[in-house]
């Protein structure tokens, strides 16, 4: 309250609100809306800064502001992570699944290419390409697409280092061994993905789906005010394989999923599983593939230190963190884990019609 309020009177000479509600009352009189909006995210992070209040009271003041930017059209502000001092570039890449299969390539999907940096409303411009390719050769484009967009934001205004990449997968490739991609270093050598750049993975399928998106961008308020030491609580633990659509009601509430169960070996109920996961709009997933060998409740252990790193809600952190763990990781213990995860701060701007143009394979 005293944050809230001292914060108020800066901006207010004159009034004195004794409560939030008298807050939310004399903000909601104002002519520009915006200004309420942009008063009340900054009251927030002071707030956050300040541990003065739970989780359930800044997602309270969340939930205002939402409904307040919602109903006047009010474009939200850079995420915490956003207002750094230090912008972040992020490489997003777009993989549509086509379905035209080759006999020796697989499914052919739609790429799409686009290049944001923290802070920034609009993509910024750089040599991509798009097109149509076979998925076991989208690695082969993604060289020149890192040294392109990292050319374009190292220079002023962005003065940006090396990119983040964020893969937007279709659920038929969720987990595809994406680390394990060649790609050339600035020497042209070959270097795995993994180790070259660091990179999460994204849901295709929620980035066209408005419901999904707006469900994210609720449960990512609740996340975003959650400390590092609850979020093991606050996401489903799930330690038994479940039936098809079960999954998805349990997660309603839900801001996270820790999946410690067995998936089936049977693609069609693995893939009816992760498409519950995709459909409950939780912003983080985190599941095991076969042959990890360990119990639900290690795996549990597991997927709380990683919480417990205070990494999830910052994309350029949790990536890099990621790409440590993998690689630190004597037993490759972390090379077992699946990570799904989805912000409201980017997503792809897709167009409403495919390309045709084989670009990329005529590219290589």
């Amino acid at each position: 309250k005293t944050c809230f309020t001292n914060s108020f009177q800066k901006a207010c000479p004159g009034q004195t609100p004794q409560d939030r509600g008298q807050v939310y009352a004399l903000l909601t009189r104002f002519d520009d809306p915006s200004l309420a909006v942009r008063f009340v995210e900054h009251a927030i992070a002071k707030i956050k800064a300040s541990k003065q209040d739970t989780p359930e009271q800044i997602a309270a003041l969340t939930a205002w502001r939402e409904r307040i930017a919602k109903a006047y059209n009010v474009r939200p502000e850079a995420s915490k992570a956003d207002q750094s001092s230090e912008r972040q570039g992020y490489l997003l890449v777009t993989l549509e699944y086509f379905g035209q299969k080759t006999s020796t390539q697989g499914a052919s999907v739609n790429v799409f290419s686009e290049l944001r940096v923290t802070g920034k409303e609009n993509p910024v411009s750089f040599d991509n390409f798009s097109g149509k390719c076979p998925f076991n050769q989208v690695e082969k484009s993604l060289s020149d697409l890192i040294k392109n967009a990292e050319q374009a934001v190292a220079v002023a205004p962005y003065n940006c280092s090396k990119i983040i990449l964020e893969l937007f997968l279709p659920c038929i490739h969720l987990e595809a061994n994406v680390a394990a991609w060649e790609v050339r270093n600035e020497e042209n050598s070959t270097r795995l993905l993994g180790t070259h750049r660091p990179f999460v993975i994204r849901s295709y399928e929620r980035a066209k789906n408005l419901t999904s998106k707006n469900c994210i961008e609720n449960k990512w308020q609740h996340l975003n005010a959650t400390s590092a030491d609850e979020l093991c609580d606050k996401f489903h633990l799930q330690k038994k394989c479940p039936s098809k659509g079960a999954l998805e009601v349990r997660l309603d509430k839900k801001i996270g999923l820790k999946f410690c169960a067995e998936l089936p070996t049977d693609l069609t109920d693995r893939r009816g599983i992760l498409e519950d996961i995709i459909n409950a709009a939780v912003p983080v997933a985190l599941w095991f593939v076969e042959g990890n060998g360990f119990t639900p409740e290690e795996r549990d252990a597991q997927l709380n230190k990683l919480l417990k790193m205070d990494c999830v809600a910052d994309f350029a952190r949790l990536a890099r963190t990621w790409r440590e763990l993998r690689e630190d990781s004597e037993n490759n213990d972390w090379k077992h884990l699946k990570l799904l995860c989805d912000c409201p701060d980017r997503w792809p701007r897709l167009p409403d019609n495919t390309q045709d143009d084989d670009l990329l394979v005529s590219s290589y």
